[in-house]
């Protein structure tokens, strides 16, 4: 349990690491983002193709996996027909800047909380050695992750630390959802 335990906060604050060096860095270019960007999309990629769904076959089956993978690609087919789009370097017409960090505030919590449950559901599995990989590969996502999170609200005239302290809470919801898995 206290192994659990500490790679779940672990995992979870990786985001706030990610985040630190925004209380350094002046200016990150939109290549640098992107980078980070793919290499947070890329660790995930990697999780779920040789990690998660190989798993997820040999514990629950193909027709559940075939299942989840459909309910997740129309729960997100509903979400980009339904939720308005923001390019955030560029769509800053009609919506004030409070209001778009608030949105991508709450996108990146939205979206941590599955991250943190599938820590907590790795672990219980029973799986030898599932939990801590699964903790170490989001806590590894989460790094840019939280860099992004910051970086984004620096640009909206957040100031930095306050900008840091917000990313590191994102990402702090994960270990609610890994005790709840």
């Amino acid at each position: 349990m206290e192994e659990f335990l500490l790679a779940s906060f672990l995992s979870a604050m990786a985001t706030g690491l990610g985040a630190l060096p925004i209380l350094f860095f002046k200016k990150a270019s939109h290549r640098w983002r992107d980078i980070l960007l793919a290499f947070t999309a890329g660790v995930m990629v990697t999780a779920a193709t040789f990690e998660l769904i190989p798993e997820a076959l040999q514990i629950g089956g193909l027709g559940n996996v075939v299942l989840g993978i459909s309910l997740g690609v129309i729960t997100l087919t509903i979400l980009e027909r339904t939720i308005p789009h923001l390019d955030l370097d560029h769509g800053t017409k009609n919506m004030n800047y409070d209001r778009k960090a608030v949105l991508v505030i709450t996108a990146i919590i939205l979206h941590n909380l599955p991250e943190g449950l599938s820590v907590g559901v790795s672990y219980g599995s029973g799986v030898e050695g599932l939990g801590p990989f699964i903790a170490f590969a989001i806590g590894l996502q989460n790094a840019p992750e939280g860099f992004l999170v910051a970086l984004y609200l620096i640009q909206q005239q957040v100031r930095r630390l306050k900008a840091f302290m917000i990313a590191s809470f994102t990402g702090a919801v994960e270990v609610i959802t890994a005790i709840i898995g």
